[in-house]
């Protein structure tokens, strides 16, 4: 992982592998989950009584190592976050058009590939949750239990494109920023101003 002494051609670089990965994070926790029953004939069979619990061990435990991907998912943003804001203070000089260009590239792909899963995940979500209805409905006595994987199912698309929009607004806001001080050029002192107009006018 980059730090602050990096440049800002290095931060970009690291920017734009981590939003290779937020694009398919948002749907990939429903796609992985709900293949654990698709072997079954019916979900009667698959949840058989002698069975039952250790069905829900199981998806409780596919919940939780998506929810430590999670984890690292959320880690990994707010570190290129950290990353991208140091390098740019510290190299404010040194922004060039191209920069910028490349911030909002990678915010707008962001926004676009999240609106662009949202329907898929959402279609995902929705088979997850008539397949848990029917359960609850058939297995009471787990209705809670299930209730609550459920909840931490819809959690991690939701933390996931939370984070997605996040770093799309990021980007933009230091886009921003840097874009306002590109057009303003401060002086130190009236004898820099001077050179300046000087050079303007040769």
């Amino acid at each position: 992982m980059l730090n602050s002494n990096h440049s800002i051609d290095q931060a970009m670089i690291e920017a734009m592998r981590v939003a290779e990965y937020m694009r398919p994070a948002i749907v990939r926790p429903y796609r992985e989950i709900a293949e654990i029953p698709a072997a079954a004939k019916s979900l009667e069979r698959y949840y058989q009584d002698k069975k039952i619990s250790e069905r829900l061990k199981k998806f409780s435990k596919a919940i939780a190592k998506q929810e430590d991907r999670l984890e690292a998912f959320l880690f990994s943003g707010g570190k290129v976050r950290a990353v991208l804001g140091e390098s740019f203070a510290d190299n404010k000089d040194k922004v060039e058009p191209r920069h910028l260009d490349n911030l909002e590239q990678i915010a707008g792909d962001l926004e676009n590939r999240a609106q662009e899963t949202s329907a898929e995940g959402v279609a995902l979500l929705k088979k997850l949750h008539k397949q848990f209805k029917i359960l609850g409905q058939e297995k009471p006595a787990y209705k809670k239990e299930i209730k609550e994987l459920f909840d931490r199912i819809f959690n991690l698309g939701d933390k996931a494109t939370e984070e997605v929009y996040n770093m799309a607004l990021f980007l933009r806001a230091l886009r921003a920023e840097y874009g306002e001080r590109k057009k303003t050029k401060s002086f130190t002192d009236e004898k820099e101003m001077l050179t300046y107009l000087d050079g303007l006018g040769r």
